[in-house]
């Protein structure tokens, strides 16, 4: 069998993928160790406080937020949260801290003496660490551009982490995400978990810890969540198991630690995971009399009871109350519906049954000789990888494969839990007598083994790949129609006239504990003014008034704009879409298929790119005017990456909204970083020849002409104010069109045919033209642009500036349309000129500061275009 696994290992690969910090009133706080506890027994978060206002604590530097609504004190620090962060999913009951939490969530008016309510009455956690806490709150409270936080999420995707580090965060958020209620989040830990357990070619460097180990066998036995509890058992089987041979020497030391851990505390073990103890009962066995695992690290009185069980689990399917009958009848576990199943079934079970470890007589467990019987069901066990892997391979229309699986691991539960009892049994009738002839009897068998050596064993490993469906159908999305939002007005701050209309509030974003309402287009939301609020230090941002009172904790009251449905903030010119995409990236959590998408459209190669970008671009747009900088880079960032040239630019369409709203957000927005490379990307897209004729489907190049004529004919003076090197290169587009074509004798009126008829003439030898400075790209050395700091350089820049203007033009056509074609080319010429660039190699950065050069004189250029439009508009 382990030729099978190793073979396995070797054609095993995995993918990786990538992006920053979660918003406080209070600085950051140094990135804590993954300890893990385990946390056995669970008390209940304590109900009193009376000694509290005579001790001092500290407030965590990021995780204490003066708006929050529920303060937990662990181990002498205090998080200030809001509750919506921690409070239980719908319909989930008789969790762990249900007491406490229904007296703090949903209760805005509460007395100071509630319980959970100021730091001199806070909740205990007495058995929680700060940093499980934390890794629960990352999760709940993480943002898109927070990379600690995407690392998280998507560290069971990636093939270079340290897999048991995020597996001990992750496991810690589930289990505190489990205590509170959030099966949903817990559920999404197990999953993600489960991927970090699959064996691949680290198994041999990583090390899953003794308590890590315990921490998440007791987590899956605890869990309301049992969709993954047979996969995540049989990883740890595997892991525990003694004969895996692809685990390091650490992982060897950690497992057989974690199995005298756990056998050395019987009572709370066995009660709370029988199957578990039963495993690490038999893997005590199997490592035999004179291991160091019984000799170095038990008592007299433990290793007494592995003497009697040893000695004593012979014949094993004569123990009836161990249902052992599955070993050597498969009848009890088989499922087929046709003779293609059967064969898949009995091909299953040649996997299984490896006859190269397991003699076939083996299965019959009828051996005198001590621990024969025990190694070959310890083997089978075990061997639930190589059996799981091929029933997830069965393909059946009634599932068999599945079914076959869960009666499988039915059998084996039983038969581990008829081990627990058994360990029971020997605890309780091990009497001093019979204890010594236990002991007498291996003495004999030790001298046996003296003269008589074991024959040799070949011991396989065991291991398994799961293949999980963790991608359920997800809710309908919303039409993520944008509108351009052009004037921003400022949001009405006077609500007087509000109370006689009705609103609805929102179904998912009317959070009744949140402390600030805003009404969207007659619908409701209430939110934390923490999840909105501006990024420290930002200012002059457009709803920086607003905020500004919403911000203000002291002095807000119910007659506070924003306090109330009465009195909400009214956000006049955003859509319901828009505001909802903005809540989706700042509320999102992993568990959500929907925002998970959201996060990694930029890097599938299958997804619709126009429809992510412009979800993006809504939460970008608003985060701009919220102050949100972070978000709004993020957004920037995530746009330039779908918007990059591939091979399914042929089949998208960025409708006319799309790209005219992305141009206006990429001028307004603070964020400058991404400004540049976003403005090739949209001039490539409107570009009238060039690369954009033969990479854009035909339905994009009509929403270019559309995108042009509407800023055209109705937002001429906003574009050409805000953004005039794009209202400029639009101009260009619209006027390469030339008289005879559509968009100008049937969507124009005579006085805008009249503007670009003018334009049209009077725009020839555009090198004579002194106020567009167009020597950068008429003189053949092209001096304007170049930057280079050694003769290297020098080649490098003549070699990328040739490829930029393969077809030189000296700008002096008398014919019309000739050099204004040649300009509208300039955008294909950035593109190849960026791509050189990007690959020039100098020290001084010669290739970034040439582009840099470029980009200035192309704005310069489409800048001066726009003022001959503005020229022709006056005059014509």
């Amino acid at each position: 069998m382990l030729h099978r696994f190793n073979s396995f290992l070797e054609g095993k690969k995995e993918d990786s993928p990538t992006v920053s910090n979660t918003n406080s009133t209070s600085g950051t706080r140094p990135e804590p160790d993954p300890e893990s506890s385990l946390n056995n027994q669970h008390p209940k978060p304590l109900k009193t406080s009376s000694l509290l206002p005579s001790q001092k604590y500290t407030r965590h530097p990021k995780y204490y937020y003066f708006d929050g609504n529920a303060i937990f004190l662990i181990e002498n620090t205090l998080f200030k949260v809001y509750s919506l962060q921690v409070q239980a999913d719908p319909g989930v009951e008789d969790y762990d801290f249900e007491p406490m939490m229904k007296d703090i969530i949903n209760c805005p008016n509460k007395p100071l003496n509630t319980l959970g309510t100021s730091d001199s009455n806070p909740v205990i956690l007495p058995d929680v660490k700060i940093t499980e806490f934390v890794h629960l709150l990352e999760l709940v409270l993480g943002r898109p551009y927070d990379e600690r936080y995407i690392k998280i999420i998507t560290a069971a995707q990636s093939s270079e982490i340290d897999r048991p580090r995020y597996g001990g965060r992750i496991t810690d958020a589930g289990v505190l995400a489990m205590r509170f209620g959030m099966d949903q989040l817990d559920s999404w830990a197990q999953s993600q978990i489960l991927k970090l357990l699959q064996t691949t070619r680290q198994t041999r460097k990583e090390n899953w810890s003794r308590d890590l180990i315990i921490k998440l066998a007791l987590h899956i036995h605890d869990s309301r969540v049992s969709t993954y509890r047979y996969d995540l058992f049989g990883r740890i089987m595997l892991i525990l198991s003694p004969d895996n041979s692809v685990q390091s020497p650490e992982q060897r030391e950690s497992s057989l630690d974690a199995c005298v851990n756990v056998y050395k505390n019987p009572t709370e073990f066995s009660a709370r995971c029988p199957a578990f103890f039963g495993y690490v009962f038999m893997v005590m066995l199997v490592h035999g009399p004179q291991s160091s695992a019984w000799t170095k690290s038990l008592s007299r009185d433990e290793r007494l009871v592995l003497y009697a069980a040893y000695t004593d689990l012979t014949y094993l399917s004569e123990h009836n109350d161990l249902e052992t009958d599955w070993i050597s009848q498969h009848i009890q576990f088989k499922t087929t519906c046709s003779p293609k199943c059967d064969s898949s079934f009995y091909e299953a079970i040649g996997l299984l049954f490896d006859l190269d470890s397991i003699p076939s007589e083996a299965h019959a467990l009828e051996s005198a000789t001590p621990g024969d019987d025990l190694f070959s069901v310890f083997h089978i066990v075990s061997a639930r990888w190589f059996f799981a892997k091929s029933c997830h391979a069965w393909r059946c229309g009634s599932e068999c494969g599945k079914k076959t699986l869960a009666r499988f691991d039915g059998c084996i539960e039983r038969l581990l839990c008829g081990f627990t009892e058994k360990y029971k049994h020997y605890a309780r009738s091990s009497t001093a007598s019979k204890r010594f002839q236990s002991a007498l009897l291996l003495m004999v068998l030790s001298i046996l083994h003296y003269f008589y050596p074991d024959h040799e064993r070949k011991d396989e490993s065991n291991s398994t790949v799961f293949s999980l469906n963790l991608n359920p159908t997800p809710d309908p999305e919303p039409s993520s129609g944008g509108s351009l939002n052009y004037e921003h007005p400022e949001p009405l701050e006077a609500s007087s006239s509000l109370a006689s209309r009705i609103y609805t509030r929102h179904p998912k974003y009317y959070h009744p504990g949140g402390d600030v309402v805003f009404v969207v287009e007659d619908i409701l939301f209430r939110v934390y003014s923490l999840q909105v609020q501006p990024d420290p230090g930002v200012t002059n941002f457009e709803y920086e008034l607003i905020m500004g009172d919403v911000m203000s904790y002291s002095s807000r009251s119910q007659s506070t704009l924003g306090a109330s449905d009465s009195n909400p903030i009214v956000l006049p010119n955003v859509r319901i879409t828009e505001f909802v995409h903005l809540l989706e990236g700042a509320l999102g959590r992993p568990f959500d298929e929907r925002y998970i998408k959201l996060l990694t459209a930029a890097q599938s190669s299958n997804v619709d790119r126009p429809k992510y970008g412009a979800r993006i671009m809504d939460a970008g747009i608003l985060a701009m005017r919220f102050g949100m900088d972070q978000l709004d880079s993020w957004a920037q960032s995530q746009i330039l990456q779908l918007l990059q040239l591939s091979h399914s630019s042929r089949k998208e369409n960025w409708d006319q909204d799309q790209i005219t709203k992305l141009a206006l957000y990429i001028h307004e927005s603070r964020i400058s970083t991404y400004r540049r490379e976003i403005f090739e990307s949209i001039t490539l897209i409107l570009e009238p020849g060039g690369l954009g004729r033969h990479l854009y489907s035909p339905e994009q190049l009509k929403s270019n002409i559309d995108a042009c004529l509407n800023i055209y004919k109705h937002h001429a003076t906003e574009f050409s104010t805000k953004c005039p090197a794009f209202f400029g290169y639009a101009f260009i587009v619209l006027l390469s069109q030339g008289p005879q074509s559509p968009a100008w004798t049937g969507r124009l009126r005579r006085k805008e045919r009249a503007v670009l008829s003018a334009a049209c003439n009077g725009l020839i030898r555009l090198s004579e033209h002194d106020d567009l400075e167009t020597d950068w790209v008429t003189n053949p050395a092209h001096m304007q642009v170049k930057v280079a700091c050694s003769p290297k350089c020098d080649s490098s820049f003549n070699e990328a500036i040739s490829i930029a203007f393969e077809v030189p033009s000296p700008l002096d056509s008398s014919t019309p349309l000739d050099d204004l074609q040649h300009v509208a080319q300039l955008a294909s010429a950035r593109w190849s000129y960026a791509r050189s660039c990007h690959k020039w190699r100098c020290a001084s950065d010669c290739g970034q500061k040439s582009l840099a050069k470029f980009d200035d004189c192309l704005e310069r250029l489409l800048c001066g275009i726009t003022e001959k439009y503005k020229h022709y508009a006056r005059t014509a």
